[in-house]
């Protein structure tokens, strides 16, 4: 066997292994690389900066923080810089699951990143919202508001203000975060 088959010969074995073909929906095939996204150096300055912008850039921390400092006075004292503490918290546990789940099963794509981001803020700020705006008696004082009567519409209520809440809070940082914590090695 002569030099250039061997080179020829790891070259197609180098191929097979770094490609594969995918059919996407229009029938013709696709080639896409498999290579795993990598954290960003220095990793933990890249972390930090993520959840500080994906926390200011929220849009309920920057409407409830401007509205606190241009006038703190409420009817519930603590509920509005619990919610601020809230957006924080929920952002860095969703750091350290989407940190814990790359690490065992590394990211191809920033969609992926984005769509793992989202599931998990989705499901740690629900809680946290729904426990902290029950605790405070902010869902009682809601629902006799807009006047529903049987458990149906209270629950449909429920999950409205959640999720006006939740969503815009938490799909910004999951995009921030994306880019700047993760990057494609072989982008370039």
């Amino acid at each position: 066997m002569s030099l250039t088959e061997l080179i020829e010969q790891w070259l197609a074995g180098l191929r097979a292994i770094l490609f594969t073909w995918q059919t996407p929906r229009g029938g013709r095939s696709a080639r896409t690389l498999r290579f795993p996204l990598t954290w960003r150096a220095p990793w933990q300055a890249w972390q930090l900066l993520s959840l500080t912008a994906g926390t200011l850039v929220s849009p309920p921390f920057c409407v409830i923080g401007i509205l606190l400092l241009i006038n703190a006075h409420s009817d519930r004292r603590w509920f509005w810089p619990s919610v601020l503490v809230l957006i924080a918290l929920t952002n860095a546990i969703t750091i350290v699951a989407v940190n814990q789940r790359h690490h065992r099963r590394p990211f191809i794509r920033y969609r992926q990143v984005i769509l793992h981001y989202l599931k998990v803020c989705l499901l740690v700020g629900s809680g946290l919202f729904l426990l902290l705006a029950w605790s405070m008696g902010i869902l009682h004082d809601f629902i006799a508001t807009v006047g529903a009567s049987d458990p149906g519409s209270e629950l449909l209520w429920n999950c409205a203000l959640n999720a006006c809440f939740v969503i815009p809070a938490f799909l910004p940082a999951s995009v921030i975060h994306a880019q700047l914590a993760f990057e494609n090695p072989y982008a370039y």
